[in-house]
């Protein structure tokens, strides 16, 4: 298929993210996470999967998959169904979290993929990650993304929501992070940026000082 067909075929599938029928809906995002993990069945080799998960990330992006599959994380944050059920089992186990595992595995691999090429100098596809860095630096709907992750974190704590995946949720709260605020090597620069400043503006008082 040519990149217009793909990009219709991604469309149609967000199309079905919006369906009333939870099946359906579940499983065009498990078609949109087999692309964006790289259709790893139909590869030949681990560069040919990483290539192409890039170049899939990217379409799905431009697609608004990412804004869409934050609707998803919405919906099941807020399903008391499944957090009563939940809440009365003795033990949860992993099928008390499917969906959320999908919604959160789509968002990681996004945000890991945006992360990496950020670092890629003179990237062809700067402008989308920019734009995506932009995104989940203002508050999308009601709240930004970090703190909506953190109040899942928080549900899990309490014991009102036992089925949170916590691993997923805090790696992808690591991964918001490092792409919003940067890594450990930006903070150096920041700390260093920030102690000239001082020191530059304690010369300028030394002769008050004094």
């Amino acid at each position: 298929l040519d990149k217009d067909q793909h990009q219709s075929i991604i469309h149609k599938l967000i199309d079905q993210l919006e369906v009333l029928d939870n099946n359906m809906r579940m499983k065009a995002a498990r078609t949109l996470l087999y692309l964006a993990q790289g259709c790893w069945v139909e590869v030949q080799s681990d560069e040919e999967q990483q290539s192409l998960c890039r170049y899939n990330v990217m379409m799905l992006y431009r697609s608004g998959v990412f804004q869409a599959f934050i609707e998803l994380l919405n919906l099941e944050i807020e399903n008391s169904t499944t957090a009563n059920v939940a809440i009365r089992k003795i033990a949860v186990s992993l099928a008390d979290s499917v969906d959320l595992r999908v919604i959160l595995s789509v968002l990681y691999i996004i945000t890991e993929v945006m992360r990496a090429e950020k670092e890629v100098v003179n990237s062809e596809h700067q402008v989308l990650v920019e734009a995506f860095v932009q995104e989940i630096s203002q508050p999308m709907g009601d709240e930004l993304l970090a703190v909506k992750l953190l109040g899942m974190i928080t549900r899990f704590c309490s014991g009102s929501a036992p089925h949170f995946p916590m691993k997923k949720v805090l790696l992808l709260l690591w991964k918001i992070s490092l792409v919003s605020l940067g890594g450990t090597e930006t903070l150096k620069q920041l700390k260093s940026k920030e102690k000239s400043s001082f020191c530059g503006l304690k010369s300028s008082f030394s002769p008050f000082i004094r």
